[in-house]
């Protein structure tokens, strides 16, 4: 097993470097979204409307086909026949996002409409349409990537990716001021390029033949996890929509520049170590001693996680003040803690899914989230109007720890694996306690906050060994590595 978990770390730092790359640009150019010479705080609340929608339409035109050829391309031992799943599936998935898109192309006018009460962003809305359909499409490149362990490749295309988004939003936004839709511009160059780089790989992995029967089988497999993902999606971007309608476009700005510094554990830690994880977890569902691993993966994966988290939201006024370029933003200091907390169950719960894709029940999948959702758009349109972002974030958070109770008490009634649950607790009440310590530090002097913010982080490691954590194994193997890193350095 410390095998596997190895593996999964090394490839969890490859895939994190290729997803950070992608990821990144939005945070490098904070500092020019959040300037007024640039973007106006209502613009950049605009954007953030738009970056969410264009990972609802990603979910939608995706149709979740890709989690069904990661579930099947193991069943398959042919390489021929894999190509041809491979093909199958990209095809199906393009040719529904370039209808669903020409669909909502047409009707630009209208959306806008919709969501800001006036057509001005209409040619905005038609440039994410077409960057989610480019993006649905290069899914499928990445799972295939991702399921072979090419994790050079995807690292390397998404670094190109990166690079082109990088320099023609700088260059869109800054020299031609062309503000939100040279933002989508920029994209739709990048997300071009990377299929000029992809295509040799895409071409090497297809053999152009059609197989209708296992699509009509994935299409059942995989259509709950449509709604899944939509739900998913919606979980984590209704505070937003909530924001626009229930209170205004400033606020969606302030709140979308706290969720994206307390949402980037997400996105840089938790979906870098899941691209590596989730395959290996697939194909462990037959061994024999993969209940152990999965309760592990559980433990492990938390204790990291909420050390992050924690260095996040200790230094989190700190980085807003760093970045962010008009002092209207310093009040997303306070929910960068509750936003970062959200990932944390967020990742407990895909983890301790895995009981019910082991039995293939998606369809249980999509109707957790569902309601989840509907909880969440409940809870937002109670606390928003009395403590507006705050209220958001709160009702966000409430909502992933609904999620990960049900989905953990129903995937163990399918799958029944001994998870650490009392840790997990541990793990959440240490962390807590050292945030709330880090908290009294705000009004003393700043460099002897920081100096005492870091000696805090450092020592969160340490109280795991003060209390019983963990088991005589672990504690050895910890010592070795320690050992073998002084012996190295020596």
């Amino acid at each position: 097993m410390l095998k596997d978990l190895k593996s999964v770390s090394k490839d969890s730092i490859i895939y994190g470097i290729g997803n950070v790359a992608t990821k990144i640009v939005g945070f490098i150019l904070i500092p020019i979204y959040t300037n007024p010479k640039f973007m106006s705080v209502t613009d950049f609340g605009v954007l953030s409307i738009l970056d969410i929608s264009a990972q609802v339409l990603v979910a939608i035109f995706g149709m979740s086909l890709y989690q069904g050829y990661l579930r099947w391309y193991w069943d398959i031992k042919d390489p021929n026949e894999r190509k041809r799943l491979f093909f199958t599936v990209t095809t199906t998935i393009g040719i529904f996002s370039i209808l669903f898109g020409l669909l909502l192309g047409f009707n630009t006018n209208w959306i806008s409409q919709i969501i800001y009460n006036t057509e001005e962003y209409s040619r905005a809305i038609l440039l994410v349409i077409i960057n989610a359909v480019l993006m649905s499409i290069q899914v499928m490149p990445n799972s295939s990537m991702r399921i072979q362990s090419n994790s050079k490749l995807y690292t390397t295309l998404s670094v190109i990716k990166f690079t082109t988004n990088l320099l023609f939003t700088v260059y869109f936004v800054v020299f031609l001021k062309r503000g939100i839709e040279g933002i989508f511009e920029a994209q739709i160059i990048g997300n071009l390029l990377y299929f000029v780089f992809a295509s040799r790989h895409i071409i090497q992995n297809s053999i152009v033949r059609y197989k209708t029967k296992v699509i009509k089988d994935l299409m059942v497999y995989s259509y709950p996890l449509v709604f899944a993902s939509m739900s998913g999606i919606l979980l984590t971007t209704i505070d937003r929509y909530s924001l626009n309608e229930l209170g205004s476009l400033p606020e969606v700005a302030i709140y979308s520049l706290g969720f994206k510094i307390g949402g980037s554990i997400k996105v840089f830690i938790v979906t870098s170590v899941q691209l590596a994880l989730t395959p290996m977890m697939l194909k462990r569902i037959n061994d024999s001693d993969n209940k152990r691993f999965y309760s592990k993966i559980l433990t492990y994966f938390s204790f990291g996680l909420m050390w992050v988290i924690l260095g996040i939201s200790v230094f989190s006024r700190e980085i807003i003040v760093l970045i962010a370029k008009s002092p209207e933003y310093l009040e997303a200091t306070l929910i960068v803690p509750i936003i970062a907390m959200i990932s944390f169950f967020g990742m407990a719960k895909d983890t301790v899914v895995i009981g019910l894709h082991v039995h293939k029940k998606t369809k249980i999948i999509g109707t957790l989230i569902m309601l989840a959702g509907l909880a969440n758009l409940l809870l937002n349109i109670l606390l928003i109007p009395k403590w507006g972002i705050f209220g958001a974030a709160w009702a966000s958070l409430m909502a992933q720890f609904i999620l990960f109770i049900i989905t953990y008490t129903v995937a163990q009634r399918s799958y029944p694996i001994r998870y650490e649950m009392g840790k997990l607790i541990l793990i959440i009440i240490v962390g807590l306690g050292l945030y709330l310590l880090s908290y009294l530090t705000n009004d003393l002097n700043i460099w002897l906050s920081i100096i005492i913010k870091s000696i805090i982080i450092i020592s969160y490691p340490l109280w795991f060994f003060i209390i019983p954590f963990f088991e005589k194994v672990e504690r050895e193997s910890i010592k070795k590595g320690i050992q073998s890193l002084i012996n190295k350095k020596s």
